[in-house]
């Protein structure tokens, strides 16, 4: 049986419930990796030996002109992508980075956003 990466949303979503830094960090991480596997699923990208890198999924949306607001679904992409790396590597963030709910709900309104237009771009 294969496994979905939209399961990560639902796990971003519970983790988010928690106040603790640790908790919102992984769900950030577990969110933009949800959005990361379906925006390569519309940018037709297949995996070769090494896997897919962000920047050449990135790279295949905005090319690729056929793909609505294929830009704007570039920089959200790189955007979230961010999110997660600040959240996954830096013990000690840019000093306006807070880790707790507030900065969870800002990242899931780009989220949801983005997943509402690979959604579109991907019924087209």
């Amino acid at each position: 049986m294969s496994f979905s990466f939209d399961e990560f949303e639902e796990v971003a979503n519970k983790l988010a419930e928690s106040d603790d830094e640790g908790s919102i960090r992984s769900a950030i991480s577990r969110g933009y990796y949800c959005i990361f596997h379906r925006a390569k699923k519309i940018s037709g990208f297949t995996t070769n030996q090494y896997g897919a890198t962000h920047e050449s999924v990135i790279r295949k949306i905005r090319e690729n002109h056929e793909i609505t607001n294929n830009n704007k679904i570039a920089k959200t992409l790189e955007e979230l992508k961010q999110d997660r790396v600040t959240a996954d590597y830096h013990s000690m963030p840019p000093s306006q980075v807070v880790f707790n709910k507030n900065y969870f709900k800002r990242f899931k309104i780009r989220f949801d956003n983005l997943s509402s237009m690979l959604e579109q771009a991907f019924h087209e």
